[in-house]
């Protein structure tokens, strides 16, 4: 445990919440969204951009058909999770 903490400092001050993602320490939704966009997402994936006028599970849909992370059969199938066919019922 020594090994562990042996360079933690401690001071005087009182605790207190600090979010390193801001550069002012204070939380806030818009400066953790351009974080994720920066270090999360993929050089091509588009910015995670919400609209307020249609519902959230209509945003939630085209973020994930925009990544390929829909629950179709091939993507399932590539999971390891079997259906029982994989093509298209109606076109084949």
């Amino acid at each position: 445990m020594k090994e562990v903490i042996k360079d933690v400092i401690l001071g005087d001050q009182v605790d207190t919440w600090r979010w390193e993602v801001g550069s002012d320490g204070n939380f806030t939704v818009s400066q953790t969204r351009q974080w994720i966009d920066k270090h999360l997402l993929t050089e091509d994936a588009t910015t995670t951009r919400w609209n307020k006028i249609i519902p959230r599970k209509v945003n939630i849909m085209i973020w994930r058909a925009n990544r390929d992370r829909l629950p179709n059969r091939p993507n399932l199938l590539q999971k390891g999770i079997e259906t029982p066919f994989v093509l298209c019922l109606i076109c084949g």
